[in-house]
């Protein structure tokens, strides 16, 4: 029997990949309600416990598309507990005195949403437990070194505790408070799937490495033609204006987006110089003579504020992070093991980021869904070559997940 595993990155890409997930369990149905093992970092802790409640009830194939929407609602409300409120958040962030956001607010949202706040809930009988999770966090004291918090093996965490641990693992240096000497689990390792192979190999023995598969959740830029050409690869020279593609004639979206790329391109461009607006003018600095490719000489410029690439450093920073913890997974379980689905469209994580700390939640959410929504129809899955495409990750799904 397999052991299928889901392991959800920090950042903004989850409201790329809850789509996703909307669209293969529609694709699988049961494809949910089949996984043993749920694990996250960050934002990916937070979607970890909501999934892991929900699943938790339900037997093994049972279709799970009320929880695979519920999921998309949850992940959409929990980005207002990560943007700032108002002009006093960004005054107390600039002051340096707290964190821009505090965990309070977040807390009571968990409480409405996850059941173990209030009870711990039973598992269905043809499942041994409830839903596995495993929680990764960093220390900002003695003893250093990240934590891992679980509710199986030895020592298991009480499942109140687990949320607790979420609560820890989201805690961003500077934007959300540490939580009991704990912060974000990126500080670390922003993607948790090595962390959670090896931690089983220590538990149970090399030979459980036969019967482990993962589905790999993130945001990698280069996963689409689209990203490589909104998202380059060098933040030098400005991106290029997007290109004249109609969309072919019978794309059903399975969700609101905009009505085309040209659309979509003027949201991004507006969303730009909303964050230009913000900055109150300090965007005039000198590019006109930028380093060229190859041994480039940058300075803070060109990594975090260049306009033809906002926070190049953080999508540098996921990309490398979110890929080679896959390679290591796919080195301990062979190739075809892991399925790493982390699509990327019209904007970069560095950007996702930057529109969460400056409100733009609407337009994040938008552009994140016609993201998801060009990755799963086949027509458009293809024509921007998303690396997985739509009817490949269905294909993974069929041999290494759907299978008993």
């Amino acid at each position: 029997m397999p052991m299928r595993i889901l392991a959800m990155d920090g950042g903004p890409s989850v409201v790329t990949w809850c789509r996703c997930l909307q669209t293969l369990e529609k694709e699988r149905p049961g494809f949910l309600s089949k996984i043993d093992m749920v694990s996250g970092v960050s934002a990916g802790s937070l979607a970890s416990i909501y999934l892991a409640d929900k699943i938790t009830p339900l037997a093994p194939g049972e279709p799970a598309q009320e929880a695979a929407d519920g999921f998309v609602s949850y992940m959409h409300e929990l980005l207002e507990y990560y943007a700032p409120e108002g002009l006093q958040n960004y005054a107390t962030a600039l002051k340096g005195d707290e964190a821009m956001v505090q965990n309070e607010p977040l807390i009571e949202f968990l409480k409405k949403h996850i059941t173990p706040f209030s009870s711990t809930p039973l598992h269905h009988p043809d499942r041994d437990s409830a839903c596995k999770v495993t929680i990764l966090a960093g220390r900002k004291d003695e003893p250093w070194g990240p934590e891992l918090n679980r509710n199986w093996g030895p020592n298991p965490e009480p499942i109140n505790d687990l949320i607790n641990m979420a609560i820890r693992s989201s805690a961003y240096p500077m934007w959300l408070p540490a939580r009991e000497g704990r912060v974000d689990g990126a500080v670390y390792c922003n993607s948790p799937a090595s962390t959670v192979v090896t931690t089983l190999v220590e538990e149970h023995g090399r030979d459980i490495l036969d019967d482990i598969v993962i589905l790999s959740l993130g945001g990698d830029a280069g996963t689409s033609n689209l990203s490589n050409l909104v998202v380059p690869g060098d933040p030098l020279p400005p991106k290029p204006p997007l290109p004249d593609i109609k969309l072919p004639p019978g794309f059903k979206p399975p969700f609101p987006i905009p009505e085309s790329l040209e659309e979509a391109g003027e949201m991004l461009t507006q969303f730009q110089q909303d964050l230009k607006n913000a900055l109150e003018g300090e965007w005039k600095w000198d590019f006109s003579n930028p380093p060229q490719p190859g041994n480039q000489n940058w300075g803070w410029k060109h990594w975090l504020a260049y306009p033809g690439n906002l926070c190049f450093f953080v999508q540098v920073y996921i990309n490398n992070i979110g890929l080679g913890s896959t390679m290591q997974a796919r080195q301990l379980l062979g190739e075809d093991k892991v399925c790493r689905l982390a699509p990327v469209g019209l904007m970069s994580m560095g950007e996702a980021i930057l529109g969460i700390c400056f409100t733009q939640l609407d337009l994040l959410i938008k552009l994140s869904d016609f993201a998801a929504a060009l990755w799963a129809d086949p027509v458009t899955s293809d024509l921007f070559n998303f690396q997985p495409s739509i009817q490949s990750t269905l294909d993974w799904l069929d041999t290494h997940w759907m299978n008993d």
